[in-house]
């Protein structure tokens, strides 16, 4: 089971332009590329941005591992999620005040790179310990 999340206006792309598939040891996110014009595949990666894109006419994908590329895990009870953010382009940091230019025209202010990223996820059932020998 997995997710991808947009802010609310774009929620369309998740089921047209978007596919996720989770397997037992890595997930690959999928996108459209004329869905997303403005996306440079060269430039898309993960959170830890080690981690780029593979793309064709068509479409970009990343695949990562569930514990590489900067990906975070979190349990419940009963479900392991695994959470990582494509992030459209690696090289731009952010503005903030300890890095802003004196003179710029533009202030970031506290946007981080998860604000302006795709966040996915994908969901594993944990194994009860009832069921092991």
């Amino acid at each position: 089971h997995g997710e991808v999340a947009l802010v609310q206006e774009f929620d369309i792309y998740t089921s047209s332009y978007i596919d996720l598939e989770c397997r037992a040891t890595n997930m690959t996110v999928y996108l459209t590329r004329s869905a997303f014009p403005h996306l440079i595949p060269g430039r898309a990666g993960l959170r830890d941005r080690g981690r780029g894109a593979e793309w064709n006419e068509t479409h970009v994908h990343i695949t990562t591992n569930l514990d590489q590329c900067g990906t975070r895990i979190t349990y419940t009870n009963t479900t392991a999620t695994y959470t990582n953010y494509i992030v459209p382009d690696i090289s731009w940091n952010p503005a903030n005040s300890s890095h802003d230019t004196p003179n710029a025209v533009i202030n970031r202010g506290t946007l981080h790179v998860e604000d302006t990223s795709l966040k996915f996820h994908c969901t594993y059932p944990l194994l009860s310990h009832d069921t092991i020998p």
